[in-house]
């Protein structure tokens, strides 16, 4: 039966729903109705999945709806086959599936065959408004979510050699980035071969950027938010395969795809391009981000090796080299090849230092919390530095101690600060000589 609702705001949305669960069709009708915008109901039916005869694929298509709520019940792989048949029909139609909870396996069966997100039993309100608002909007529009002219900031993290601290950095970086500027932000880890990145950061990813490229002719934002996970901070993260992945499986043009599908969605997205072997998709990648880390240990073995892999950087997009960025990892003061010696080695300004902290690291991998977390660490200085740098113009935080207050900032903190140390309790006694002050502070007394 086709039934139209006369609401304001432009064409109608064509929608069609295959459920014989009451209980959700009055929610999907109340979310619907809270969007406030223009819904015509092509097909409404109370038919189970089971019940539907052979031609159902090509009667829903013949209506042409710009999406289908269906109902797949407890059966996940004629759910999947029927999706598979009706998107290989109407590639452009948005599916939405409902059924049963389902087990890691049967969902990823279920999103892989077409279907553009899934709603489990019992339903939450929040869920299924969600899937409406983003189904609706999918129809409203054929552009991506950001306004013209946005350009969302790549920063690739690589390094010639293993151990020197890419995925820590990057993990660490990205969530920085989130909490000082509040914006769209996204960890990728491309490495082809067991990537950690999501695990630094206490998650257990279920899907990959395989998933994504899988479905890249059909993906909205609804959809690549299926196959993002979130860290607590607002981070979102896309990760590599848990199997074993030949990254000769990975092709530049997949790269290319990947990250222009991301800077629709996100402000910045810092990529974990790995370590060692520099093949065609670490090139790409490093050619389609804005700022290049390159990382290296102050040890003479690894800067000969990255000073090898500088003379086959390929130029960036914009055609500038400003963006290359040499960062050294786990440097100790007076202990470490000297920063001059480094620069002279590399042939290339050294940006940034991240100190050494193996405790501080240690502890924070093996708990899966982001060590940026914790303010005293010098590993995470190092790291709010850089990316303070980087996203300068977007900190939420501005500096407003006026010029004063900038030039000397290196030295006084902001005022009512203790910049992290112990307060003062008590004032000094003005008739206090000025040796017992002095064996006072070498005695540790604040």
């Amino acid at each position: 039966m086709t039934e139209l609702t006369v609401l304001p705001g432009g064409p109608a949305t064509r929608l069609a729903l295959i459920s014989p669960d009451r209980a959700f069709r009055v929610l999907l009708a109340d979310c619907l109705a809270e969007e406030a915008r223009p819904v015509e109901w092509v097909l409404r039916s109370e038919n189970e999945l089971s019940g539907l005869r052979p031609e159902a694929v090509d009667q829903i298509c013949d209506r042409g709806p710009d999406a289908l709520f269906l109902d797949i019940g407890d059966d996940p792989l004629s759910g999947a086959n029927f999706i598979s048949a009706i998107s290989a029909r109407a590639p452009d139609l948005t599916v939405v599936a409902i059924g049963d909870s389902l087990d890691v396996d049967a969902l990823l069966k279920v999103i892989r065959s077409g279907a553009s997100g899934y709603l489990r039993r019992p339903f939450d309100r929040h869920e299924v408004a969600e899937a409406c608002s983003t189904v609706l909007r999918k129809a409203g529009t054929k552009t991506g979510p950001q306004t013209a002219g946005h350009r969302a900031r790549v920063l690739g993290l690589y390094s010639p050699k293993g151990g020197t601290g890419v995925s820590t950095l990057a993990a660490n970086l990205a969530v920085h980035i989130r909490r000082a500027t509040g914006k769209r932000t996204l960890l990728l880890d491309l490495t082809p071969e067991l990537g950690t990145s999501p695990i630094l950061l206490g998650l257990e990813p279920r899907y990959s950027y395989l998933d994504v490229l899988e479905n890249l002719h059909r993906m909205d934002e609804g959809l690549l938010n299926t196959f993002l996970d979130e860290h607590n901070s607002g981070t979102r993260v896309l990760a590599s395969p848990t199997a074993v992945f030949s990254s000769r499986e990975l092709m530049p043009d997949s790269v290319s795809q990947l990250l222009g599908l991301l800077r629709l969605y996100f402000e910045y997205v810092v990529v974990d391009i790995g370590r060692g072997v520099m093949d065609r998709a670490t090139l790409r990648a490093l050619e389609l981000s804005d700022e290049r880390l390159i990382l290296t240990t102050p040890d003479l073995p690894t800067l000969r090796n990255v000073k090898r892999v500088l003379h086959h950087l390929p130029t960036p997009e914009g055609g500038t080299e400003d963006g290359l960025r040499l960062v050294v990892s786990r440097y100790e003061e007076g202990v470490s090849v000297e920063r001059k010696d480094i620069e002279r080695a590399v042939g290339l300004p050294l940006r940034h230092v991240l100190a050494e902290d193996r405790e501080g690291v240690s502890k924070s991998v093996n708990l899966g919390r982001p060590i940026v977390l914790n303010g005293s660490s010098p590993y995470s200085t190092g790291v709010g530095r850089i990316g303070n740098l980087i996203a300068k113009d977007d900190l939420l935080e501005k500096d407003d101690r006026g010029p004063l207050g900038k030039l000397f900032g290196a030295m006084l903190p902001p005022f009512g600060s203790n910049n992290g140390k112990r307060a003062i309790t008590k004032k000094k006694k003005k008739s206090e000589p000025r040796s017992a002050r002095r064996t006072a502070q070498g005695s540790g007394v604040a």
